[in-house]
Order: structure tokens, then C-alpha cells, then sequence
């Protein structure tokens, strides 16, 4: 059987190479504008507006509403470093809520503890693109005057016949490679009903430069062909005989600091943990048209494919062996699940790695950072125990709508073996 990569792109070779030659031509500026009514109308908001970056979105909302130092704005520990970074910035200070290990989301209960009357935000990171029913939270926060932020990065089109269920007045999201919906770079905030005025906080100082998404469309092209069915079986070959002969090797190569990561043209993808003094000049980059055609583009293709993935994913599940169904999280068998990623439990992470790649399945866990274990947010952290055991023992099996019937079969059949004895 065909070994199975832990994750491939969601846009595939052709749409790569169109997306770089269309980056040396003329766009038109009305696919802005239409971008905007293609997304108001999928997640039923009003108003949409665009920006560099998810964390740029996040920094320039929170900079609009003008808060007094030393507000509190609740977020989640699995997430990108800068997202701590742009509150920090504005003299503001984040606060950890834990994970439900059923959601990958806000537990609630945690939450509870954590609301005083300083807290004025709160952003709910929807990890997988498991959405749970979080009217709970919304009502909750809506009666203290708080803000409601969902992060819908991982859950584009986690829905039920085209209906979602998002309750925060504020959706906000990533537009990087890797996601359903993706130009690159990019973040948007939807809305309906403007209580802060953006206007006056975003500073634009520049258009991104061609160099910098001609890197990131090779880095996009890189991962595509090496993900390929064809050439994948020889990484795969790879990965096994270092799995089996030199498994410290891959540890090590986990925790490689990549010089371009420390490159301050990387600086959207670099998730090495570091306390900022200001915000780099290459985020206050705009969002352009080239990009927003390359949205388009995704987000249409997308929409059809991530049927087809969810009809996958249910086979999928079907086909599992109930010892693997009791540590999967409940809420990825509701209807809405976009299978984004589909989480499983693993005692012991490594132990069951090995024996995935054995089985002809690579994979890995959340590669987001746990920033409450990061040592330069020691002020800030507080101990979330659930995201822990997310972090350091949740796996992903492989799953994409590109695969057959027997592709799934095949994956089934591997996993099952891989739990047979122990998780």
C-alpha cells in the first residue's frame, strides 16, 4: 500500500504555478470588493476588512477599542507566539485559559475562573476545525460587556448544510498556506455592526514585495511535490529507516531553529518565541489583489472539496475499530466537523509514531507552540494541564480529499493495527 504524508496543502501544483504567474500580472481591484461578499455572505456578516496577518487583525481590533493598560484579554495556550506578542505590545496582558480535551477549545469552566473585571476580550481558537456549541460562553460574556472573538483559522466550512455555528459578533481568521481558505499571508475580521472604528488605527505603510511571496509560493511548491503520491513514497523511506536506525535524528530535526525562520523576511512564519519590542514593518503590509484572487480561487474549490473530505472522514471513522473511536474527541463526530485535522489520544506519543510509520502512516501532533511553556511568558502563564496533555499527546491521522475509498481502507486498516494492543 501507498504510505500517507501527516498533512498536504489543500491547494494542489496547478494552482501554485497559476498563482505565480498571475503574481506578474495586472490585478483587478475589484476582486477585493468581491472577496468581501463572497465571505460576509458565507459566514452571514455584514462587514469584512482585511489585513496582513491574523495576529495584525487581532492587534489592529484590539488597538481600536483603546483599552486602558493592563486590560485582559483572555486567549488559549496552543497558538502562534505573536499572538501574544501584539497584546503585550499594546500594554496589555494576556491571560491563559485552558483546553476542553473534547473540544480543543475553551473549557469553560477554566474560563469562569478566569473572567475578573479586568477582562475586556476573549478570543476562542477553534483548533482542527472542531466548532462546539459555545452560546454558553457568548451569553455569558455578552451579559459583562466582554468581547467575543472566535478564531476560525482551522474551520472554514465546519458546518451543517452551509450553516455554521459561530455565536461571537467577531469572526476572525488566517488566510496562510496550509488553511482551506488561503492567499499566503492574510487575515480578515468579519463583523456586523462596528462598535470601534479600524479606520483610525490602520497604518499601511507599504505593499508585501514580490520577493516575499515568490518565497513563499516555492516553500508552498516544495511541500506540494515532496507530499506528491509519487515522490512522497520516497521520503516516506526516509522517515522509516530513520524511525527505525536513528530515531533521535528526527527528534533533533523538530528542534532545528532554520536560520530563515530568524529571517526578518520570515517574519510571518516564525514561531520561535521571542518578546518583541515593536511590530515589524513587514506586517503593516496591505492586503492586495493578487492575494485576494488566490482567495477567491481557494475558497471556491475548497468549498466543493471539503464535501468530499467530510464524506471521507465519516467512512473513515466508520471503518475505525471502537478502542480507536473512545480516544478520538467526541465533538469530531458532530455533522459540522470539517476534518481539518482529525486528533487522536496517544499515551505514549512516540511509541505509537513509530508504529503508525511502520503501518505506512506519518504523523505528528499540533504544531503550534504550548506558549504557557515558553520561558519568556513565564509572567503571564498559569497552568492549563489540558492543553498539556493536547500538546504532548495528541496525534493526527492522515486525511484529504484527494484520497480514494481504498486510500481510506487502507488508513483504517493501518490505525487499527497501530491500537490493536495499546494506545
Amino acid at each position: 500500500m501507498l504510505p500517507y504524508p501527516r498533512f498536504k496543502f489543500y491547494t494542489d501544483i496547478k494552482d501554485t504555478l497559476s498563482d505565480c504567474v498571475a503574481l506578474f500580472k495586472n490585478q483587478s481591484d475589484a476582486a477585493i470588493p468581491q472577496l468581501k461578499d463572497v465571505l460576509c455572505a458565507e459566514f452571514n456578516r455584514s462587514h469584512c476588512d482585511f489585513f496582513s496577518s491574523f495576529r495584525m487583525s487581532v492587534y489592529y481590533f484590539l488597538k481600536a477599542l483603546k483599552l486602558s493598560p493592563g486590560s485582559e484579554v483572555i486567549i488559549t495556550p496552543i497558538h502562534i507566539p505573536d499572538l501574544v506578542n501584539v497584546i503585550l505590545l499594546l500594554e496589555l496582558k494576556p491571560i491563559f485559559v485552558d483546553l476542553s480535551l473534547n473540544t480543543h477549545s475553551i473549557c469553560e469552566s477554566d474560563l469562569d475562573k478566569k473572567l475578573t473585571n479586568k477582562t475586556r476580550v476573549v478570543i476562542n481558537t477553534y483548533l482542527s476545525g472542531i466548532v462546539p456549541n459555545s452560546s454558553n460562553i457568548s451569553s455569558k460574556l455578552s451579559e459583562r460587556s466582554i468581547f467575543y472573538i472566535e478564531d476560525i483559522s482551522q474551520a472554514y466550512f465546519s458546518s451543517n448544510m452551509d450553516k455554521y455555528n459561530f455565536q461571537a459578533d467577531i469572526l476572525m481568521g488566517s488566510l496562510s498556506p496550509g488553511k482551506l481558505i488561503q492567499s499566503y499571508t492574510g487575515g480578515f475580521i468579519l463583523y456586523n455592526k462596528a462598535v470601534f472604528d479600524l479606520a483610525q488605527v490602520v497604518k499601511n505603510e507599504s505593499t508585501q514585495s514580490k520577493r516575499f511571496f515568490l518565497r513563499q509560493l516555492r516553500k508552498t511548491l516544495t511541500i506540494q511535490i515532496f507530499t506528491s503520491r509519487y515522490i512522497f513514497p520516497i521520503v516516506y523511506a526516509f522517515l522509516y529507516l530513520s524511525w527505525c536506525f536513528a530515531p533521535n535524528l528526527l527528534k533533533r530535526l523538530k528542534h532545528v531553529s532554520f536560520s530563515s525562520k530568524a529571517n526578518s523576511s520570515d517574519e510571518f512564519y516564525d514561531q520561535i518565541p521571542k518578546l518583541r519590542k515593536s511590530i515589524p514593518s513587514t506586517w503593516k503590509a496591505i492586503y492586495g489583489p493578487w492575494q485576494a484572487r488566490c482567495t477567491l480561487r481557494s475558497f471556491r474549490k475548497n468549498k466543493i472539496n471539503s464535501q468530499k473530505r467530510k464524506q471521507l472522514g465519516k467512512l473513515l471513522l466508520s471503518k475505525l475499530d471502537q478502542k480507536v473511536i473512545k480516544i478520538i474527541p467526541q465533538e469530531c463526530f458532530n455533522s459540522n466537523f470539517n476534518f481539518y485535522h482529525l486528533p487522536i489520544y496517544a499515551s505514549h506519543k512516540r511509541l505509537v509514531l513509530h508504529k503508525m510509520i511502520l503501518n505506512g502512516l506519518d504523523s505528528e501532533g499540533y504544531g503550534l507552540n504550548l506558549c504557557t511553556q515558553e520561558a519568556i511568558f513565564a509572567p503571564f502563564v498559569n497552568e492549563c494541564s489540558n492543553a498539556k496533555f493536547i500538546k504532548n499527546h495528541c496525534i493526527f491521522i492522515p486525511l484529504h480529499e484527494t484520497y480514494t475509498i481504498k486510500d481510506i481502507a487502507n488508513i483504517a486498516k493501518g490505525i487499527n493495527n497501530v491500537f490493536k494492543y495499546n494506545s
